[in-house]
C-alpha cells in the first residue's frame, strides 16, 4: 500500500474510534486524519457489507465451520451490551467489592454447584436475566410401594443471542393421577415447538385415562391420541412437534416403575434399528451438507424425503416425535418406547432431563453432581447450572435446559 492508502485506513479508524467513545490515536501517521462526508461514510458501509458478504460466500465453499462461528460472534456482538449495574447502577454501583460479594451469593444460590467467585456476568446474562429465565418448582414428594420419593424440577429458558425473546421449548409434567405418579419431559422444535410441548403437557392426562388398558398400553395409546390430536388442533405440526419423557411410578407393594423412553435411548437415525426402520419407510438419511452434494460433514444425520422435487424436508435430527406431520409418511413417529424397572434398595434417585442437560453432561457425571447435595431442589439448581456454563462455553448460547430431581429413601413405616 502506498501512504495515501495508510492515511486512509488510520482516518478510518480514527472516525470509529470516536464514534466508539474512544480518544483516538492514529500510529505513525504525520499529519491530520481525513474528514469524511456522510455521503463517504454511506459508501464505505455499502463497501464493507459487499466485502462480508462475498467473504462469508467464500468461507461457505471453503471453511463452513469457520463462517458458523463467525456468524455466532456476529450475533453475540449485535445483542446490545448488558452490564448487571446498568439495570440498577445505585444498587450494585458497578460492582465494587463489597457488592460483588453479594451478587456471587445470589449466584450460589440459584445454582449451588462450583459457580466461581466473580460470577456477577453470568455468561452473556446478568444475575436478574438469569434469574428471570428460571423457573423452580420445589417440595413435592410421593410414596412409591416401599419407598419416599422427595423431588424437584428446574428449567431454564434457552439463551439465543439471534433471538432473544425465543419462547421456552420444553415443558414438564408432574403429579399423582388416578393412583400413578406422573414426571413428565416435553422438548419441543420448530417454530410452533412450545405449542407442540405446552400441547402434549396439557393433553397426555386425559389422554391417558381415557384408555381403559393396562398401564403400558395406555400410555401408549395416550401418546398416539395426543399425536393425532395435536395435528387436528389449531397449531401447525408441519414441521414442529415435542419429545416426550414420561415416567410412570405405581404405588404398588414392588413400587414398579415404567417408563416410555422417548429421549433416553438415542431415538435418532445414529442407531442401527431406527436407520433401518426409517430406510423401510421410504426416509432418506444424511446430513444436510450430504443432501446438498458437499461431503464435508459437520452435522447430524437427519430425515429427508427423497422427492428432491417437492423439497428440502423434514430434516428432523430424531426418529420418534408427537407432532412433525411432514415425517409421518418417512418413518417418523409416536409410538414410543418403554422400559420397566423395579424400586430397589439400591436406588437412590430419578434423574429426567431434556437434551439441555445430557448434551454436554454424562449420565454418571449427571448422578455424582445430585450426589453432592441433600436436597433435590438444590441439586436440580446445581445441575441447571452446570449445563449452562458447558452450553455458554462451547456454543455462545444455551438450549432449553430442564430436569426433575427426585430422591429415594426406604419407607420403614410400609
Amino acid at each position: 500500500m502506498d501512504d495515501d492508502d495508510i492515511h486512509l485506513i488510520e482516518s478510518v479508524a480514527s472516525e470509529m474510534m470516536i464514534r466508539l467513545g474512544y480518544e483516538p490515536h492514529i500510529v505513525g501517521v504525520t499529519k491530520d486524519a481525513l474528514v469524511f462526508s456522510d455521503e463517504q461514510i454511506a459508501n464505505f458501509k455499502i463497501l464493507n457489507e459487499e466485502g462480508i458478504k462475498k467473504m462469508h460466500a467464500d468461507l461457505a465453499v471453503e471453511n463452513p465451520e469457520d463462517l458458523k462461528r463467525r456468524l455466532i460472534q456476529k450475533a453475540v456482538l449485535e445483542r446490545e451490551a448488558v452490564m448487571l449495574s446498568s439495570k440498577d447502577e445505585e444498587k450494585y454501583n458497578d460492582l465494587d467489592e463489597e457488592d460483588e460479594d453479594d451478587v456471587d451469593d445470589k449466584v450460589k444460590k440459584m445454582y449451588p454447584y462450583k459457580w466461581p467467585k466473580g460470577a456477577s456476568k453470568v455468561g452473556y446474562l446478568s444475575v436478574d436475566q438469569v434469574t428471570e429465565r428460571l423457573q423452580v418448582k420445589e417440595g413435592m414428594s410421593f410414596v412409591a410401594g416401599m419407598y419416599d420419593v422427595q423431588y424437584s424440577v428446574a428449567m431454564q429458558r434457552g439463551y439465543y443471542p439471534s433471538d432473544l425473546d425465543k419462547p421456552c421449548q420444553d415443558s414438564f409434567l408432574e403429579g399423582s393421577f388416578g393412583g400413578i405418579q406422573w414426571l413428565c419431559v416435553f422438548d419441543g422444535h420448530g417454530s410452533t415447538g412450545h405449542n407442540c410441548a405446552n400441547f402434549a403437557r396439557d393433553n397426555l392426562i386425559s389422554s391417558y385415562e381415557a384408555n381403559a388398558l393396562p398401564c403400558k398400553k395406555a400410555l401408549g395409546s395416550a401418546l398416539l391420541d395426543v399425536n393425532t390430536s395435536l395435528h387436528e388442533s389449531k397449531i401447525d405440526d408441519t414441521n414442529s412437534g415435542t419429545t416426550a419423557l414420561t415416567v410412570l411410578i405405581k404405588d404398588d407393594k414392588v413400587g414398579e416403575a415404567i417408563r416410555a423412553k422417548a429421549l433416553t435411548n438415542d431415538q435418532t437415525p445414529h442407531r442401527k434399528d431406527e436407520l433401518e426402520r426409517i430406510k423401510k419407510a421410504g426416509g432418506l438419511v444424511m446430513t444436510s451438507e450430504q443432501y446438498d452434494g458437499d461431503e464435508t460433514v459437520i452435522s447430524p444425520p437427519r430425515i429427508w424425503s427423497p422427492d428432491r422435487k417437492a423439497g428440502k424436508f423434514p430434516g428432523c435430527a430424531f426418529t420418534r416425535s408427537i407432532g412433525d406431520s411432514n415425517g409421518e409418511d418417512l418413518g417418523v413417529t409416536a409410538e414410543a418406547e418403554f422400559s420397566e424397572y423395579t424400586l430397589s434398595d439400591g436406588d437412590i434417585m430419578i434423574l429426567i432431563g431434556s437434551d439441555g442437560i445430557f448434551e454436554f453432561i454424562s449420565d454418571i457425571e449427571a448422578a455424582n453432581i445430585a450426589c453432592l447435595y441433600d436436597n433435590p431442589s438444590e441439586a436440580c439448581r446445581a445441575l441447571v447450572g452446570e449445563s449452562y456454563k458447558r452450553w455458554i462455553k462451547r456454543e455462545d448460547r444455551t438450549d432449553d435446559i430442564t430436569v426433575i430431581t427426585g430422591f429415594i429413601s426406604k419407607n420403614f413405616s410400609s
